[in-house]
């Protein structure tokens, strides 16, 4: 039975597919880079990312981050986007997800295109993020 109580639904599950070939990409970069891209029609005001995320020691942490086709971080309701923290001592794969953010487009059907990036915030390993999915296109 679908769901329709709040402006994220129906959830239309949009996977997101790596910048190169690879499910699992990892970035060294103190700058948020690229590493998962997705296209899509809008269909509701929110999405939200879910995603494993781990970093290469226990000395590293990193935040991850939803910017749309110019590289603008996705708003939140009355708020500029938080990165996701990935904190130090992460070494193994532990869920994360974004806060609900606005898709961008104004227009039902409008082609969407967002990215996920990450970035190394401190340490001196990588941060790995693997194939996240995108709930509520």
């Amino acid at each position: 039975m679908l769901s329709y109580v709040g402006s994220d639904r129906p959830s239309i599950p949009v996977p997101l597919m790596p910048v190169d070939t690879a499910f699992e990409r990892s970035t060294t970069s103190g700058t948020f880079v690229d590493l998962f891209t997705a296209s899509f029609r809008k269909a509701n005001a929110f999405i939200e990312v879910a995603c494993l995320a781990r970093c290469s020691d226990g000395t590293t942490s990193g935040e991850l981050q939803v910017v749309n086709h110019v590289g603008d971080p996705l708003p939140v309701f009355f708020a500029s986007q938080t990165p996701v923290v990935i904190p130090v001592g992460t070494t193994a794969n532990a869920a994360f997800l974004t806060q609900q953010l606005f898709s961008p487009g104004t227009e039902v059907h409008e082609a969407i295109i967002v990215t996920v990036q990450a970035r190394r915030a401190a340490g001196a390993g990588s941060v790995i993020i693997r194939n996240p999915p995108l709930r509520g296109a």
